[in-house]
């Protein structure tokens, strides 16, 4: 049996594109989840690629 992950987004933080708000999509996640402020799906092409600051 193949793994379906072909279109699972890659894990990291997602920008909406309308409004700007931030999503996390980690590796237990099989998508984007839509922006909870506008409602509208985010692409993955607007992932963030921000460094890692844990200090």
């Amino acid at each position: 049996m193949k793994d379906e992950k072909k279109d699972q987004p890659e894990p990291g933080i997602y920008e909406c594109p309308d409004c700007g708000q931030l999503q996390q999509v980690d590796e237990r996640d099989y998508s984007i989840p839509p922006c909870p402020g506008c409602n509208i799906d985010i692409d993955s092409n607007n992932k963030v690629n921000k460094p890692k600051t844990d200090q």
